[in-house]
């Protein structure tokens, strides 16, 4: 995944791609949502994080067929989602991309919270790891609104479930993570509301764990 080859601190960090990708596709999901094609657009933007994510998987070589498998069953099922309009399709397409970002946070965070990687790599593997939870909470969010739609309200207007949909649940996905609680978008489903708990708890959590690990290394680390 994100591990260096060699332990070499001038060497490239390995997880920069993704998360360069992942920035991507949270700053500019928005904005070509507003174009025509918008959920072309938004797929290929989220095919350039499925590879980085294999990207940055590939010196764990037991690690990469799955991460390509689901990739490849994530891809599959976009398309036939978008070329068909298959419902079934579009759920699938959704639980792959979250089982895919779950595979690779998992292999992140045990990267970042071993001793195996040293210092820039580390810290963009953490950073990674933060937007991957993030990302895959937003697609859970769209997987639970497309499934009941009425899960998520904006006060005062329906929620649109498709088009500008997407992107507003990654960004409250992040709002939830981030304990910033703008309140414009809202969990309308009893159902949701716990999971929007976890996903505050579960982001206070990991900056304690985190920020307490790396300064742990760098104390411990040889000059």
């Amino acid at each position: 995944m994100c591990f260096p080859a060699v332990r070499n601190h001038s060497q490239r960090p390995r997880c920069l791609f993704l998360f360069l990708s992942l920035l991507a596709l949270l700053l500019l999901a928005p904005v070509v949502n507003l174009g025509p094609g918008a959920a072309v657009m938004f797929l290929l933007l989220q095919s350039i994080t499925l590879i980085a994510g294999i990207s940055a998987l590939r010196f764990r070589g037991r690690s990469l067929p799955a991460a390509v498998v689901l990739a490849v069953l994530q891809l599959a099922a976009s398309v036939a989602a978008l070329a068909y309009q298959y419902p079934m399709a579009r759920y699938l397409a959704l639980i792959f991309i979250i089982l895919f970002y779950l595979y690779l946070l998992a292999h992140v965070l045990s990267y970042v919270l071993s001793r195996e990687g040293r210092g820039v790599d580390r810290i963009i593997g953490g950073l990674s790891a933060y937007l991957l939870m993030g990302v895959a909470w937003g697609f859970l969010y769209i997987l639970i609104e497309a499934a009941a739609p009425g899960s998520f309200a904006t006060p005062g207007t329906d929620f649109p479930v498709d088009g500008a949909g997407r992107p507003d649940l990654i960004y409250f996905s992040f709002v939830t993570l981030t304990t910033l609680g703008f309140g414009e978008i809202v969990p309308a489903s009893p159902l949701v509301r716990p999971i929007t708990i976890l996903e505050a708890l579960a982001g206070v959590f990991f900056m304690a764990v985190l920020v307490a690990r790396l300064v742990g290394s760098y104390s411990t680390d040889p000059e």
